[in-house]
Formats: C-alpha cells, structure tokens, sequence
C-alpha cells in the first residue's frame, strides 16, 4: 500500500470518529475510473468516493489531481450519505412492499372467491402504484446527499470543502461536464448524485465558518 493510500485509510478513521459514524473498516483504496460489473458498468464520478467490501474507491483520474487533505470532505461527506441512506431506506421499504403485499393478498382472496386465475393479474398494477413511490426515493436520496455535504463542512469547514469542489470543477473533467448538461438529469437516476454545480451552491448557501 502506497504512503497516499495509507494516509487517505487513516483520514477515513479519523473522519468517521469525528462525525460520530461507525468505521467502515477498510483495508484497501481501490482506484477506478469505472464502477460497476456485467452490462452496465458506469463512471465514477470524480467528485465522490465509495465504500465497497472494505474498500475505498476513489476515481483513478483524480488520483494526482488532488491531496490528501483535499480528499477528506469528499470522504466525509459519503461517510454521512450513507448514514442518512440507510435510515431514509428503511422507512422507505413499507410503501415499497406495503402495496405489493396488499395486492398479492387480494388476488388469492379473489382467486378463492371466483375461481378465475384472471386475478393474477391484479399484481400488474403493482408497477403502477410504485411509481410516485419510486419518485419520492429520488427526490429524497438526492436531498441526502446535499444534506450530507452540509454536514460534513461542519467538520471539515465549508471553505475547505468549496475549495476542492472549485477545484475539480476548474478541471474540466468529461464526467463532471456531462453532468451538468441540462439533458443529464442524475436525479431521474435510482440513486442521484447532485452534479458539482449543485453542490457548491448547497455550501455557499451555508453561513460561512
């Protein structure tokens, strides 16, 4: 392991207690300018990082692009995403499996009832329903993740955090210039990632310190 992948491994540790945010417990930083396995591979984007199988994935374009310490309120700022993901997830599972369960339920009932197999059917509207549902994750996963920037240049500070954020914006990169082409909508994604522009406005709305 790298003397870089090292500090970044003990940055991760130190953010984590800071924050109040269990340790991932990583063993390894694992570059990668893609992510993803099978027929639908995608960009890591160069303004975040992941947490996988106690790996840290950073995006491999960025490797030299930016410091340590300029790596930590990208860090922190996942660390606290996935922390507001999970408890946003849970509360979201009922109205995901709420109706699908009520409409399985309702068409062995009828099924009982009439004898007729056309009830099966009845689970089709499933999809229907799940829709505004599916919207609503969305907008709220999209939320989290402003959320958490703010949270995270609590700790880090938010100059610091617009710092780096300016920074990989004034580079120009195809991924963070694509996102910001009002035809790329990342919040239509299953899991939207606000593009950088986003960002920087989300913190400079914060009161300075």
């Amino acid at each position: 392991m790298s003397l870089q992948d090292s500090s970044i491994l003990d940055a991760v540790r130190g953010l984590a207690a800071q924050l109040s945010i269990f340790d991932p417990v990583l063993d390894e930083v694992s570059w990668r300018n893609m992510v993803g396995t099978g027929r639908a591979p995608r960009v890591m984007p160069s303004d975040h990082c992941e947490f996988r199988s106690k790996k840290l994935i950073l995006p491999a374009r960025m490797q030299d692009a930016i410091s340590v310490d300029e790596w930590r309120p990208i860090i922190a700022s996942e660390l606290v995403y996935r922390k507001l993901y999970s408890k946003v997830a849970r509360k979201r599972v009922p109205l995901l499996l709420g109706p699908l369960i009520a409409l399985v339920v309702a068409a062995v009932v009828m099924i009982f009832i009439t004898g007729s197999t056309f009830w099966v059917g009845l689970w089709l509207l499933y999809f229907i329903i799940i829709i505004p549902v599916l919207r609503g994750n969305t907008r709220l996963f999209y939320q989290c993740r402003l959320e958490a920037d703010r949270t995270a240049a609590q700790v880090v500070g938010r100059e610091a955090f617009l710092e780096v954020l300016r920074k990989i914006d004034s580079m120009k990169l195809p991924d963070i210039e694509k996102s910001k082409n009002p035809g790329f909508d990342s919040r239509r994604a299953v899991n939207p990632i606000p593009n950088i522009i986003d960002r920087i406005v989300n913190l400079e709305q914060l009161t300075a310190g």
